[in-house]
């Protein structure tokens, strides 16, 4: 491979360009200790000791550099590399290296967001922002369905608090509204706890992913009739039962 260009990016960089094109970043330090320059050859064991020898340990200390300051996605602390000068290969190694040790978890990560952000941020709001920042919707649906119950009831505590609603006449229930018996269970508890149903409103709902047709799965698809359609009779079926049940003999 041929040096072609050296050149000076502020003071202690210089820009090192193989066969035309942008290959790394030297200190000059490191410049004078290799002692080759523009024009030069240089065999490919040298630029594969350059690589794994100088580029490799100095971007892995760069990557956990900026982890100490916070956790960061796969896709942010590549783009900082990428923006640092490292070359591709080398980012992809740093990264399989954070990985395999723990120091780079993305599903971690979404895991400690929904917690840090569930009380005040929309599930929409939150998707969208770690969307932005390299997360898969499918990572985001996973981590927030495995969530603990304790979030969910903290988070409908917030809202309450924030509607001005009064706790002592408002109870929650958690269900799957796709799930025939969880619908009964439910509504039977409810009637039990306050003797009837007077109202139902349906607001469960997803939006499922957006693809294209040919590419989307028959099991996401299902989901959301499950969810938006299924649910919905169901919830109308046993609470209409138990207000027309109600209404007919009181």
């Amino acid at each position: 491979m041929t040096v072609t260009q050296l050149k000076l990016d502020g003071k202690y960089k210089v820009q090192v360009d193989l066969d035309g094109e942008y290959a790394f970043f030297l200190y000059q330090k490191e410049l004078r200790r290799l002692c080759f320059k523009e024009g030069d050859e240089l065999s490919d064991q040298l630029v594969e000791d350059i690589y794994q020898l100088i580029l490799l340990p100095r971007a892995k200390d760069k990557a956990l550099s900026l982890l100490k300051y916070g956790n960061r996605t796969t896709k942010e602390l590549s783009q900082r590399l990428e923006q640092a000068g490292y070359p591709a290969m080398i980012i992809r190694q740093v990264l399989g290296f954070l990985k395999e040790y723990r120091f780079l978890d993305d599903k971690a990560y979404v895991q400690s967001y929904i917690e840090l952000h569930g009380q005040k941020k929309s599930r929409m709001q939150m998707q969208q922002e770690l969307g932005r920042k390299g997360i898969p919707k499918e990572m985001f649906e996973q981590a927030w369905e495995e969530r603990p119950e304790e979030m969910e009831e903290e988070a409908l505590k917030a809202l309450m608090e924030k509607e001005k609603f009064d706790p002592a006449r408002v109870i929650y229930k958690t269900l799957d509204v796709s799930s025939e018996e969880q619908v009964i269970n439910t509504v039977s508890k409810i009637k039990e706890e306050k003797g009837r149903i007077d109202v139902l409103v349906n607001t469960a709902g997803i939006i499922g992913k957006y693809d294209e047709t040919i590419k989307y799965t028959f099991d996401n698809f299902k989901r959301i009739y499950e969810i938006n359609v299924f649910g919905t009779f169901l919830m109308m079926k046993y609470c209409f039962f138990s207000i027309y049940f109600f209404v007919l003999y009181c």
